[in-house]
């Protein structure tokens, strides 16, 4: 008797555990969005000569120097970092920077890019042609400045990565 109890519920036990399967086909591609992948190793990613720096969110830098930068206090960016020419020669350079919902960050980098331009117009002509190539976008909430020969090519890195 003893024995038809335990291999009762034994049996129970097994249809319970049954029943706590998937109904999904695990064979099928995950429809989940891209991991998320940091600001820093989407800078990182790229690989172009005349950026050779970064500074990130958090870094004295980047922080002590983000309203001059971007027109907003550091605390009014939630994730962000810059790659740019550390000899300030170039005008070069990439910035991916989340904003905090209150900001536009959109419009805070087309007037970087228009000051950037303003710059190097006196300072440094030859590099006109980066500005005609520069791009500001929105991808994954982040808001994008590119100034770059290769800007085409750089924000098609950062939308795979991030988009």
């Amino acid at each position: 008797m003893t024995r038809k109890i335990i291999i009762s519920l034994f049996a129970a036990g097994l249809v319970m555990l049954a029943g706590c399967g998937s109904n999904t086909d695990d064979t099928q591609p995950s429809q989940e969005t891209k991991a998320a992948v940091s600001v820093s190793e989407v800078l990182g990613a790229v690989e172009e000569k005349n950026l050779d720096g970064t500074i990130l969110k958090g870094d004295s830098l980047f922080d002590d120097n983000a309203k001059k930068f971007y027109g907003v206090d550091a605390d009014k960016i939630t994730e962000g970092g810059m790659l740019y020419n550390t000899e300030g020669s170039q005008a070069d350079e990439v910035d991916i920077i989340r904003f905090a919902d209150d900001v536009d960050g959109k419009a805070m980098l087309e007037k970087r890019l228009s000051e950037r331009r303003a710059t190097f117009d006196s300072y440094k002509p030859e590099d006109m042609p980066k500005f005609d190539k520069a791009q500001v976008f929105e991808e994954g909430g982040y808001d994008v400045l590119i100034i770059s020969d290769n800007a085409e090519s750089i924000s098609k890195l950062i939308k795979d990565k991030i988009g």
